[in-house]
């Protein structure tokens, strides 16, 4: 992986967190650069046929996991634009994104 490519993963775990931030402005933040970040990086990283673990070990911990699917949120506490990873044979054979809560 890249520099710019470790910056973004940073970047997209804060915005995976951001409801752990207290403030609402800073949670609204780290959610929108979150978002930005991760479609910025799905452009040069194709999760297709990659491993659940595969997600795991690069995004972290998902909002939700069933066996057929991984869900990821960017969650400012009003809304929040979800990545759903669908699983099938054990490999993503999808991505459906951003859907909104």
């Amino acid at each position: 992986m890249t520099a710019a490519d470790l910056e973004a993963l940073k970047v997209i775990g804060s915005g995976l967190r951001s409801l752990e931030n207290e403030d609402a402005r800073e949670r609204a933040k780290l959610a929108r650069l979150g978002k930005v970040a991760m479609e910025s990086f799905l452009k040069n990283w194709n999760p297709i046929g990659k491993t659940p673990q595969d997600l795991k070990v690069i995004l972290g911990k998902p909002k939700e996991e069933e066996s057929d699917f991984l869900l990821y949120a960017f969650d400012n506490g009003s809304y929040a634009s979800l990545y759903q990873f669908v699983i099938r044979d054990g490999r993503v054979a999808e991505l459906l994104r951003p859907k909104s809560e």
